[in-house]
């Protein structure tokens, strides 16, 4: 865990992950209200936010991903098979959660 995970509990270090790891996490993710839209542009992911704003990813794990112009963090949830099933959103004082459509 590195140090600003310790203070804060979320991690902005950067970290290179697979192709495959990738693509699991790529998908529309239904939230109480809209979809927030995961894609990938080469070696990285894109969320699309309600259609209003698109944001590069960065991955500081396998499941946890920020944005570094904006204060975006996704926690992605996978299931026993190591599927994604889910994620959450945060967003300043916001958490929304979504599950993957399938």
């Amino acid at each position: 865990m590195c140090a600003q995970a310790a203070i804060c509990g979320f991690c902005s270090c950067e970290v290179t992950l697979a192709s495959a790891e990738l693509d699991n996490l790529v998908g529309a993710y239904k939230t109480d209200n809209n979809t927030i839209k995961i894609s990938r542009k080469a070696n990285q992911l894109v969320a699309d936010v309600y259609g209003l704003t698109k944001r590069k990813l960065y991955a500081s794990s396998e499941t946890n991903f920020f944005a570094k112009d904006i204060d975006f963090e996704f926690t992605f949830q996978l299931d026993e098979n190591g599927k994604s099933v889910g994620m959450t959103f945060r967003f300043a004082d916001e958490e929304i959660k979504g599950k993957k459509h399938h």
